[in-house]
């Protein structure tokens, strides 16, 4: 079965985690399966290892479990929840889950024993956190958020006001709670006793996600095609970011205080924004609109020196001017959407496409240096490698390598017998692949030789982007 996830563990045997109820230990050299971790009945949502080498797990069965970090031998069940769990580890080693079921609850992480039950929500407590004086917060479906006492259990207060359900939440630097909802609005809250201090009331359409600027304002993005600045002490709107026509599905704070966007695909409706924006970070006024692409733009990213590298589902890529949001080059060879560029070391631009090519391009003209032709399906990712490399992994189930130079095909890595969704190069040299066949491999840097299979569709992560490749990854770019 798909696996939820995985982590390399300190000692350099990786643990992953599945929807076939198992959760499994493997050697990290060779790839041998050294563990089955079996107990669960229903689908492995996460795990973790504890400072004392332990494992817990949490699951669809709605239990936790902890495990010998060595055997992998069942040490306990935490039995209390009845639906799907989500958990932490928090700072002094107590484990905190969260439950469809309503409740949280608060566990002894040597015993696994019950420590506390945290009720009160009356509907899927949908994520929480432990702020820093101990307390946690929780938010959920029910349309609150609630504070607990982080040692007893105790409920101090019911932050009321969403009308729909809570989407997120986060505790800002100075101890107050910034909410967001799917009924259109946000909200700030007094840390301490919960009470409301402002609903920043202004978008027309779900929240997509909200973050605090390092200046104290509040940023965030919804459905409803804007963007929105707040002032974060009282609130107040400061800005409306107009100008979309379909939603705003990226955004990116430039060095000099302005906003750039850009409205992608959405899965039941059909935007037709093709443009990025530039918006003054004060006012919110449009500074420029940059028109060309005639297809969804799938990113943005703005480059050292200014200028502005954006690849759309037109089949091209466009540098922009930073500053007035003129058009500078069309990067035009692409026959395909344009899944992902990056601007090289060196200057010159990586992309790679639908088409089944990746292309380098001069970075200052946009000119086009070398076709990298070879693969028989989309190609989902390429990054160059500290020798100049480039890996790059596709839909037609390989890897190849490349010169990065000349763009020469120097290697095909073939074993997957599904789609290639991720990899990277590890500290030692090898490559690390992971796919749709449930399987991830080990590759020999150099030659491109399969070294190891382990079965088990298990991504091997070691920081979150790779966590969130795994979750991209689970239907890449599938709605051509």
């Amino acid at each position: 079965g798909v696996v939820e996830g995985a982590q390399v563990l300190d000692d350099g045997r990786i643990l992953s985690w599945s929807w076939d109820h198992t959760l499994r230990l493997w050697d990290g050299e060779a790839g041998a399966a050294l563990a089955t971790l079996s107990g669960h009945t229903g689908r492995v949502w996460g795990a973790r290892v504890l400072e004392d080498g332990r494992i817990v797990s949490w699951s669809w069965d709605a239990t936790l479990r902890l495990w010998d970090g060595a055997s992998g031998a069942a040490l306990a069940t935490l039995d209390g929840h009845t639906s799907v769990v989500e958990a932490q580890v928090l700072e002094d080693g107590r484990i905190l889950s969260w439950s469809w079921d309503h409740t949280l609850r608060l566990w002894d992480e040597e015993s696994g024993a019950a420590l506390a039950t945290l009720k009160g929500h009356t509907d899927e407590v949908s994520g929480a956190q432990a702020l820093d004086d101990g307390r946690i917060l929780s938010w959920s479906n029910d349309h609150t958020l609630r504070l607990w006492d982080g040692e007893s259990g105790a409920a101090l207060a019911t932050l009321e006001g969403h009308t729909d359900k809570v989407s997120g939440a986060q505790a800002l630097d100075d101890g107050r709670i910034l909410s967001w909802s799917k009924d259109h609005t946000l909200r700030l809250w007094d840390g301490e006793s919960g009470a409301a201090l402002a609903t920043l009331d202004g978008h027309t359409g779900s929240i997509f996600g909200a973050q605090a600027l390092d200046d104290g304002r509040i940023l965030s993005w919804s459905n409803d095609h804007t963007l929105r600045l707040w002032d974060g002490e009282s609130g107040a709107v400061l800005a409306s970011f107009d100008g979309h026509t379909g939603w705003v599905r990226g955004s990116q704070a430039l060095e000099d205080g302005r906003f750039l966007s850009w409205s992608g695909r959405v899965t039941w409706e059909r935007s037709s924004d093709y443009v990025l924006r530039l918006w003054d970070g004060d006012s919110g006024a449009v500074l420029a609109t940059l028109e060309g692409h005639t297809g969804m733009v799938n990113g943005a990213q703005a480059l050292k020196d200014g200028r502005i590298l954006s690849w759309s589902d037109d089949y091209t890529l466009r540098l922009w001017d930073g500053g007035s949001g003129a058009a500078l080059a069309t990067l035009e060879g692409h026959s395909r959407t344009v899944n992902g560029a990056q601007m090289l070391a060196d200057g010159r631009i990586l992309s790679w496409s639908w088409d089944g090519t990746l292309r380098l391009w001069d970075g200052e003209s946009g000119a086009a240096l070398a076709t990298l032709e070879g693969h028989t399906g989309s190609v989902f990712g390429g990054h160059m490698l500290d020798d100049g490399r480039i890996l790059s992994w596709s839909e037609d189930h390989t890897l190849r390598l490349w010169d990065g130079e000349s763009g020469a095909a120097l290697a095909t890595l073939e074993g997957h017998t599904g789609w290639v969704n991720g990899a990277q190069m590890l500290a030692d040299g090898r490559i690390l692949s992971w796919s749709r066949d449930n399987t991830f491999r080990l590759w020999d840097g150099e030659s491109g030789a399969a070294l190891d299979l382990v079965s088990g569709d298990i991504l091997a992560h070691e920081a979150p982007e790779l966590y969130a490749a795994w979750i991209r990854a689970s239907n890449p770019n599938a709605c051509r």
